[in-house]
């Protein structure tokens, strides 16, 4: 069942930002040996994982909402489905950089479409400045796209927003080898969450994709206040799991975030590059590369 409702944190996850003691418990260090093509050995203590499209399905989520939305207004109004879902993107994106809360947005590394599925409810300042916006954004983007094919109905527009969140909320899951990944690699290693997005927001896509019992530390930008690439994000989370950067090893999706992030910090990095896409014209490189998170226990030899 989807979930809409404001979420608090998990009492036993270490929240960068958050107030109360987050100290992890002792774990025995443990060599391991990192290499590929027999080339590179080093000591790994820690796993750090972006969320969205490493560990959760994000795409997707955002892609349904879209589709529950048009076929919503289609119910009552003879609309392009086809249309409406392909300018939703685009609309988005157009009315979060023209908002009053873009600068800051953008420097936690996140956008509208964030806002558009998200709670932003977190106790900062910032985040209350973007908490007053969201609805009134919320309903401007699906007014936008029902006046794109001559339909003009706020009411209606707030209808649409409520089926775009059920049903991102609704998609929000693991990705099968997730959890099974994560569960292997715990007790050896610090495994953690490095991801940009609002506090709130990020820990209930843990929760509702069951992966919220699993961390040593969940970091988000929304917490920390700044977000990937940006070194100091990294050298936060580095920081509340006792690592130096080359004792840790960061797990994300996309160049310009995880691997530049990690490069610019001294880490290593696996890009997972589901889709076979070239890093040659990329901001960075990947140290390692991995089509699933399954082939990830075999680069990290237990």
């Amino acid at each position: 069942m989807g979930q809409t409702a404001d979420r608090g944190r998990p009492a036993n996850v270490g929240v960068i930002g958050a107030a109360g003691d987050t100290r992890l418990p002792d774990i025995t260090p443990i060599r391991t040996l990192l290499s590929i093509e027999g080339e590179t050995y080093v000591t790994i203590h820690a796993v750090i994982f972006d969320l969205d499209e490493t560990l959760t399905l994000h795409e997707e989520a955002h892609t349904q909402g879209y589709l529950a939305a048009a076929k919503r207004a289609a119910r009552k109004h003879a609309i392009n489905m086809e249309q409406f879902t392909s300018s939703a993107p685009q609309t988005v994106s157009a009315l979060g950089r023209n908002a009053p809360v873009s600068v800051y947005l953008s420097s936690l590394g996140i956008g509208g479409r964030d806002v558009l599925a998200g709670h932003p409810t977190d106790d900062h300042p910032d985040i209350r400045n973007v908490a007053a916006w969201a609805p009134g954004f919320r309903q401007r983007v699906f007014a936008a796209l029902l006046q794109e094919q001559g339909v003009h109905n706020l009411d209606l527009a707030t209808e649409l927003v409520k089926a775009y969140r059920q049903a991102f909320w609704d998609t929000v899951r693991a990705y099968p080898e997730a959890r099974p990944v994560v569960e292997k690699l715990r007790g050896r290693y610090r495994v953690a969450v490095l991801t940009n997005g609002l506090g709130v927001t990020q820990h209930e896509k843990l929760r509702t994709a069951g992966l919220d019992d699993l961390f040593d530390v969940v970091a988000s930008s929304g917490d920390v206040g700044i977000g990937k690439p940006d070194r100091r994000l990294f050298d936060a989370v580095l920081d509340k799991v006792g690592m130096s950067p080359d004792e840790a090893i960061m797990v994300g999706d996309t160049l310009h975030r995880d691997v530049l992030g990690a490069r610019n910090t001294g880490m290593r990095s696996v890009w997972i590059n589901r889709d076979g896409r070239s890093a040659r014209h990329g901001p960075a490189s990947p140290d390692y590369e991995i089509r699933s998170l399954s082939e990830l226990p075999g680069l990290i030899e237990l």
